[in-house]
């Protein structure tokens, strides 16, 4: 009995101080676990629409998911969302209305299934999932450009004639794997939160990048990670 009460006590402050740190602990499916991309709409712009915007206006559109080993620095990558995106670049308005009108069924899947991937994740660790656009073709998301994805959407008001956007990243998490179970943050930590970030890397550094993205918390559903790219819809406002 007292190796029960103990036990119980141990669960309850071990659950208390996650929730203090907001870190989220779930079990995966297996150790390699696929990566879903969902674009939920709200009544405000959103990762996704920045995505958007930038591929419309550079010349070869690439978008990449990457996931990196924090100690091996080793990063996977897998190109993403490429039988969507159509660049303006040297397009009349009436050939990329058309090209757009081609693409709309792919729009619609997407909003309402999301994009399933599988990246080979080999071994435990710490890693960073980062969304990122390639027009440069380096094949990865290292030394884009930082930027809160609301500056990148601000370029759009009212864009220059030819206006090309740097390669940026639009999401930054991260997460842990620890024999079959995945921990994340369960919400966007602040300024002042460092100490909670550390649990899972210390490196200011990375925390800064993080913190300036500002991307929704990751999920964790059905044994799949989940990324939140918001997009803008006007139907959700009012």
């Amino acid at each position: 009995m007292y190796r029960i009460v103990l036990l119980l006590a141990f669960l309850l402050i071990n659950s208390s101080l996650n929730a203090e740190l907001n870190v989220k602990e779930t079990l995966l499916k297996s150790g390699n676990p696929n990566v879903k991309l969902t674009v939920p709409s709200r009544c405000m712009f959103g990762d996704f629409d920045a995505i958007r915007y930038d591929a419309m206006y550079s010349k070869a559109p690439q978008v990449l998911l990457s996931i990196t080993d924090v100690s091996s620095k080793k990063e996977t990558v897998l190109p993403i969302l490429s039988n969507i995106f159509t660049s303006i670049q040297g397009e009349s308005k009436e050939d990329f209305k058309k090209k757009i009108r081609e693409v709309e069924s792919e729009y619609e899947r997407l909003y309402k299934l999301g994009d399933v991937y599988s990246p080979k994740i080999s071994k435990d660790g710490v890693f960073l999932l980062k969304i990122c656009s390639d027009s440069s073709a380096t094949g990865s998301c290292d030394n884009k450009q930082i930027k809160d994805v609301s500056e990148i959407i601000k370029a759009y008001q009212e864009p220059t004639s030819g206006y090309q956007p740097n390669d940026s990243v639009y999401f930054y998490q991260i997460f842990k794997i620890d024999k079959n179970k995945v921990s994340h943050f369960s919400k966007i930590l602040k300024e002042t939160e460092f100490d909670i970030f550390s649990k899972l890397l210390n490196d200011k550094d990375v925390f800064g990048e993080y913190r300036t993205v500002s991307s929704l918390p990751l999920k964790v559903v059905n044994g799949q990670i989940v990324i939140e790219a918001p997009r803008y819809d006007k139907k959700r406002c009012g």
